[in-house]
């Protein structure tokens, strides 16, 4: 081997070398660099805070079956509204639900038949005299400086991140009409700004559970319960009236504009009860305008 051929691989070799230890260097590098990336990540910090949750837009539906009224009934603040002969029942739910419709097209003769002979088919509910005695618009503080058993009772329903919400509560005069022990119609809130149509029946805010649970005593630790007492709050006796609390939670996503929440009046509410045959709201006002 001559001495330029021995020269020569001796500088190949050599860059060799210095090529391997450069792709040493770098591979060291990139998990170092990995190494810092993991340990920023993965070393206990600060605790992030919780995902804000959405509330849920449109909050407004009740019965989730809704159908044009015919006619409105507006009953000024303070007067007594007569609830004699509220409809309801299957029949027409079909009549508000092309897929219901649909469905119950499908079913056999002997099946329609079956639930035809049911009371749920067609009834009505029993007949009340009814007045708003009170109403009350409050922030959730206020609330629950107002009944102290409002945070345990809101476990029965599910919490939004630092919501913003206002409470109504509504004072509901209920006489029993009837010769039986009953309790009057459920009512909905409605407010003129709330999402979907106004004029439907079934349209509006239904009681919030945790607030109605704060009023009448239902959470399991809360003394002196209703619920236990009779059986379930809201009962009259023939004959006799009784002042009833409705509670509801109003989220500033239930309006058609979020900013309505700052600026609601009790004097653009009222609370509602639907007739399905003929197809009716009965309104009554919560405050004069």
């Amino acid at each position: 081997m001559s001495r330029e051929q021995a020269s020569s691989e001796t500088a190949s070799e050599n860059s060799r070398q210095v090529f391997r230890r450069c792709i040493g260097v770098g591979v060291i590098a990139v998990l170092a660099l990995a190494l810092l990336w993991m340990a920023a990540h993965f070393i206990p910090g600060e605790p992030r805070a919780p995902q804000k949750k959405e509330t849920p837009t449109g909050a407004a539906p009740s019965f989730g079956l809704y159908a044009e009224a015919e006619r409105v009934v507006e009953v000024p603040y303070g007067e007594v509204a007569v609830l004699d002969s509220l409809t309801r029942g299957e029949r027409y739910e079909l009549d508000a639900s092309p897929y219901l419709l649909e469905q119950w097209e499908s079913e056999t003769e002997e099946y329609r038949r079956s639930v035809m002979a049911e009371d749920y088919w067609d009834y009505e509910e029993p007949a009340f005299s009814v007045q708003v005695a009170g109403c009350y618009l409050l922030t959730e503080e206020a609330f629950t400086a107002w009944y102290p058993h409002y945070p345990e009772a809101s476990i029965m329903e599910e919490h939004y991140d630092e919501e913003d919400v206002r409470v109504v509560v509504v004072e509901i005069r209920a006489e029993n009409l009837t010769d039986e022990p009953q309790g009057p119609p459920s009512p909905v809130l409605r407010h003129n700004q709330l999402v979907g149509q106004r004029d439907w029946l079934n349209w509006g805010m239904l009681e919030s559970s945790s607030v109605t649970a704060a009023m009448h005593g239902i959470a399991d630790d809360a003394p002196n319960s209703l619920w236990a007492e009779l059986g379930g709050w809201g009962m009259v006796e023939p004959g006799g009236s009784e002042t009833i609390r409705y509670g509801y939670l109003l989220y500033r996503n239930s309006f058609t504009d979020p900013q309505a929440i700052d600026h609601l009046r009790l004097s653009d509410m009222d609370i509602a009860y639907f007739d399905w045959n003929p197809r009716e709201i009965i309104a009554l006002q919560l405050a004069d305008a």
